[in-house]
């Protein structure tokens, strides 16, 4: 009887990174005839890899996963989740490296990047609403603790800061977070609009209709026939030239 195999010194990481070459030719070697090579038909789902192996020599047939897939509540054969796709986005998100630098970074280290559109729907989708349900779970915790302290006489320290989500720019939106002073843990968020963001304050701009009023407003003031920072021309002033004729 062969002894039992054993795995050792397995790393504590869930990714490994595996060069192409290797790869292939491991794949290529057919498992049961050990004298045919398999065809190879690979396919990419974001940073997954799927490979289906077809023996020339043999019937073996059989598909290769380098991630497993998730399960979703609507399933799909065209829409796979794989979960090393949700773990690069969960990653870049919660350590602030964001989408674009995390596609730079995989481009220059020659790893197939998720495109932006994936990024974006899997933030949206699955990274978001698991963050907004972790986060009040904790919430309602930190608050009842704050409660019981309070009914006990005990003192507690709240502060508050806030910070826009552009910086440089023209926000939309301030955020602003109490935070036990104690122990730097967020009890409160809240999204604040800034003045004239909400759709009610903003009106469409005509700016043709804008350009025709200032045009209006600049003639017969001009010294020369033509504005050089208007396409209309001033119409000349024949009346002038009748008076001195």
């Amino acid at each position: 009887t062969p002894a039992t195999p054993r795995i050792e010194s397995v790393p504590l990481s869930n990714y490994m990174i595996v060069s192409k070459e290797s790869l292939t030719s491991l794949l290529l070697e057919c498992p049961k005839c050990e004298q045919g090579q398999c065809h190879l038909s690979f396919h990419m789902v974001g940073l997954a890899a799927s490979c289906t192996r077809e023996c020339n020599r043999c019937d073996f047939t059989a598909t290769w996963h380098s991630s497993p897939v998730l399960k979703t509540s609507k399933a799909s054969n065209k829409e796979k989740l794989p979960k090393i796709n949700v773990d690069f986005v969960s990653g870049a998100i919660l350590s602030a490296v964001g989408g674009t630098k995390l596609r730079l970074l995989l481009m220059m280290s020659g790893v197939t990047p998720l495109s932006t559109t994936s990024f974006h729907r899997l933030k949206k989708f699955y990274v978001s609403p698991a963050v907004d349900e972790l986060f009040f779970k904790k919430q309602g915790e930190l608050i009842d603790e704050l409660r019981k302290r309070v009914a006990k006489g005990e003192k507690i320290h709240i502060c508050g800061d806030g910070s826009f989500d552009s910086r440089g720019y023209s926000a939309a939106y301030c955020r602003y977070f109490l935070l036990n002073a104690e122990t730097g843990e967020a009890i409160k968020r809240a999204y604040t609009p800034t003045l004239g963001t909400r759709k009610d304050d903003r009106e469409p701009r005509d700016y043709g209709e804008e350009k025709k009023n200032c045009s209006r407003r600049t003639k017969g003031k001009q010294g020369e026939g033509v504005d050089s920072n208007l396409e209309e021309e001033a119409p000349e002033n024949d009346d002038e030239g009748e008076d001195d004729a």
